[in-house]
């Protein structure tokens, strides 16, 4: 029986503010993901200061290094569709929210928005020292929630998230629009009005 619903923050309830940027404004993107990709767990786990992590970002696209994080930044927009969905779930289910990120930038984007009232746990990459997909990051939300793992649901805009998930026993969808994720979860048995 689902006690919990798990959501991924960046590329459900807000734009990955980084692929999202970076797909505007870097032409060769795909032939540099890797690189970019890289960088981005360095930070998520923790492992890379936010200066080196601009300063890097800054040498590959050419930008001032001072003008990246505001341009990323740029980028932020709330799903406030699916925030109501999460407001309805609420009232009968723990809603979790675990993310790859440095923790100073998410803590600050859940304050300054009024978000954390979403929530029950938050797990941070950069707090744990794991990343998505690691099974040790499921196993510390599973922990944090005090529920197993046929007890949650996880919602993530990767599919090798989902697929991590799936693997560990925990039902998985992958987040594309509100709709869908209602047509998912009402497979589940879960209906919402």
């Amino acid at each position: 029986m689902t006690k919990a619903i798990v959501f991924d923050f960046f590329g459900v309830i807000c734009p990955d503010l980084l692929w999202s940027w970076l797909g505007k404004t870097y032409k060769d993107l795909e032939n540099q993901r890797d690189f970019f990709q890289n960088l981005t767990n360095l930070l998520d786990r923790g492992r890379m200061e936010e200066a080196e992590f601009v300063q890097r970002i800054a040498e590959k696209t050419g930008f001032a290094p001072e003008t990246i994080l505001p341009m990323i930044h740029k980028e932020f927009g709330l799903d406030k569709e699916l925030l109501e969905l999460v407001s309805q779930l609420k009232t009968r289910y723990k809603i979790g929210l675990m993310s790859n990120a440095r923790a100073g930038i998410l803590r600050k984007m859940l304050e300054d928005n009024n978000l954390y009232k979403y929530f029950d746990e938050v797990v941070i990459s950069s707090e744990i020292g794991f990343i998505k997909p690691e099974k040790e990051f499921f196993e510390e939300v599973l922990k944090r929630l005090n529920l197993h793992k046929e007890e949650i649901i996880f919602i993530d805009d990767r599919e090798k998230n989902t697929l991590a998930a799936e693997s560990l026993g925990i039902k998985s969808f992958i987040y594309t629009s509100v709709g869908k994720l209602r047509l998912d979860l009402g497979k589940e048995g879960i209906n919402l009005i």
